[in-house]
């Protein structure tokens, strides 16, 4: 049995990420809500797969926490995911990417005959990404699938928001950070998407129980929690459901609520050829560096290294080498002192 310690634990939907390029005028036309999350059936993604023949830019295994345990190994931490794959080759597939990154993982439910998820990422001229999920299996995790083993052996959880919208998933979700807090680890949740926000906040607060270690969330997810369109009152507001509140801000950067204090990072200033992925790339960033600095510094990174992945079409660089060449890139880069500043004041 495997005893080797883990840096975090992560828990999200395992899915097959196809990216597509698409018009303004697409997006009209078969009614989708751009720059959000929706879910549908399987029936609904085979139409729209359909009317899409011809506009694959990628395909890759991804998934919100996913991506950013990948991300993570590739800057030099421990990672596992607890995740639900179909035994079916794409399930198969997903398995064999993580392992072969030395990514930890629970195994394959031999009796699914349900099938792996999918997700479609529809990418408009200004870089933004769309998305439309079929969860599959992915939506039927178990909370007897957090293993509890493993879990012991963390220094810390992620949670991925979109679990919420899952019956068994945000069970699951929840029993990971009960067993977490029993052992007093750090705990960590994205909010994932306004859409989830909005339709499953009960299944969230559940998640969130008496409270986190940290909360991720862009600057929409962070009016939609709290009710406001002011920066500072979501800062404020929340901390009552963790301890540090970290809000992206697209171009803007980001700004971290500690309770001690309140940080703004600028971004590295370039032009996006694709924004999926670039939460998942700062959340890894920003866990990764956080243990051996302070906020501001892994902020800084975290910038740093969404502004590398928003370069690049899709939501994973094209291997494990790939993060760290952005790390060392990171460290011995004389003009990272030139931007990227930041501001700090009293929270």
């Amino acid at each position: 049995m495997n005893q080797e310690p883990i840096d975090v634990f992560g828990i999200g939907n395992a899915l097959l990420d196809v990216e597509y390029r698409v018009s303004e005028e697409f997006l009209t036309k078969h009614r989708i809500e751009k720059r959000h999350m929706t879910l549908v059936d399987k029936d609904h993604m085979l139409r729209l797969t359909h009317a899409l023949d011809g506009h694959v830019i990628a395909s890759n295994c991804g998934g919100s926490v996913a991506n950013t345990m990948y991300a993570m190994r590739g800057f030099g931490c421990r990672t596992y995911l607890t995740c639900r794959v179909a035994p079916d080759d794409a399930g198969h597939h997903f398995v064999s990417q993580l392992e072969q990154a030395g990514i930890g993982t629970n195994t394959i439910l031999p009796t699914d005959d349900g099938v792996t998820g999918r997700c479609l990422v529809l990418i408009t001229s200004d870089a933004e990404r769309t998305m439309n999920t079929c969860l599959g299996v992915s939506d039927q995790l178990l909370p007897t699938q957090v293993d509890g083993d493993a879990l012991a052996r963390s220094r810390s959880i992620f949670i991925e928001g979109y679990l919420a919208s899952s019956d068994t998933g945000y069970i699951a979700a929840r029993r990971a950070r009960e067993l977490a807090d029993e052992r007093d680890l750090e705990t960590n949740l994205t909010l994932a998407d306004t859409s989830i926000v909005k339709m499953f906040r009960p299944q969230l607060e559940a998640i969130i129980g008496n409270g986190l270690t940290r909360v991720f969330a862009n600057i929409e997810e962070a009016f939609e929690w709290c009710g406001t369109d002011r920066l500072d009152i979501a800062l404020t507001q929340l901390r009552d459901i963790a301890q540090e509140a970290v809000i992206t801000l697209g171009p803007g950067g980001c700004s971290i609520n500690t309770g001690k204090s309140r940080t703004h990072v600028d971004a590295f200033p370039v032009t996006p050829t694709d924004l999926n992925g670039a939460g998942d790339m700062f959340a890894a960033a920003y866990l990764s560096a956080i243990p051996d600095s302070d906020t501001e510094s892994a902020a800084r990174f975290a910038n740093f290294a969404a502004s590398r992945v928003i370069q690049c079409t899709g939501a994973r660089l094209e291997s494990i080498a790939a993060y760290n060449a952005i790390k060392q890139l990171y460290l011995t880069n004389p003009k990272k002192e030139q931007t990227g500043q930041a501001r700090a004041s009293s929270a």
